[in-house]
């Protein structure tokens, strides 16, 4: 397949790796093409300006890109705007939009891919009219992924080091290894893949377990545990194992002993 990521940090490599595994030809777009490692062809681009130097035919766009700023009118940009424009630009057989479980309500519920989609936060506000760009005609699809950790993603890792308290009992929380991300984006390219998928783990739980399992692994003091009503969500992946997908990190405990073994660099 002839392949373009739109979007080349850390999933977008990451993807990258596995097409290239696989003996796809990539081309990725970053705004300083000359950071992706030797084996991406790579164009230099904002997807906010001028798209004049991307090829206009491809099998299959990713598009993975991210906000330059954490704010409603950054995610706009790059998530509606810049995809609109990007999809009048490209022809392909499959567009892939890399979205988020961000756009399923926070009260603490089991959601599947038939749950509503009703965000309170203005990232799942619009990230679900991102999807609603890439499912505008019949190539488009969306992978909803949970919260992506792995190397360079560290963040409960730096929170459990730090003593950020407090870790809540009843707020649920969902993950998915960087990798397991990466080869469901790949498999969601299949003509066979459903326009919408959740891409999550096989074990959704409270903070509160996870950030206990990290301490205790880390030989670090528990975080104190709050108590409060549920929120969150409990995301199913039972519609991605229907493809054939299997997580290799099937849950927090596999996927951070996996980092936690991993020598550190200097």
């Amino acid at each position: 397949m002839h392949v373009l990521i739109a979007g080349c940090g850390e999933l977008g490599l990451a993807i990258g790796r596995q097409l290239i595994a696989r003996n796809d030809r990539v081309i990725g777009l970053r705004r300083r093409a000359e950071s992706l490692p030797s084996d991406f062809q790579g164009l230099s681009v904002d997807l906010r300006g001028d798209l004049g130097c991307v090829p206009e035919q491809f099998d299959a766009v990713i598009y993975a890109a991210t906000a330059a700023s954490r704010d409603e009118q950054g995610y706009r940009d790059i998530y509606v705007h810049a995809q609109r424009r990007l999809r009048q630009r490209v022809r392909c057989a499959r567009w892939l939009f890399v979205s988020s479980t961000a756009v399923y309500p926070d009260d603490g519920s089991v959601v599947t891919e038939a749950s509503a989609a009703q965000p309170a936060a203005f990232n799942g506000r619009v990230l679900k009219e991102g999807e609603d760009v890439a499912l505008a005609t019949s190539e488009g699809c969306c992978v909803r992924l949970a919260g992506i950790y792995g190397p360079g993603r560290e963040m409960l890792l730096r929170r459990v080091r730090r003593g950020d308290p407090p870790a809540r009992s009843r707020h649920y929380t969902n993950r998915i290894h960087i990798d397991d991300a990466a080869s469901l984006c790949v498999r969601m390219l299949d003509n066979d893949a459903p326009s919408i998928v959740n891409g999550v783990d096989d074990v959704p739980c409270s903070e509160a377990e996870v950030l206990s399992w990290l301490a205790d692994a880390m030989a670090s003091p528990r975080l104190p545990i709050a108590s409060e009503l549920p929120s969150g969500k409990r995301v199913s992946n039972a519609l991605a194992r229907s493809l054939g997908w299997r997580p290799t990190y099937a849950s927090y405990r596999e996927g951070y002993a996996a980092m936690l073994r991993a020598p550190v660099d200097g």
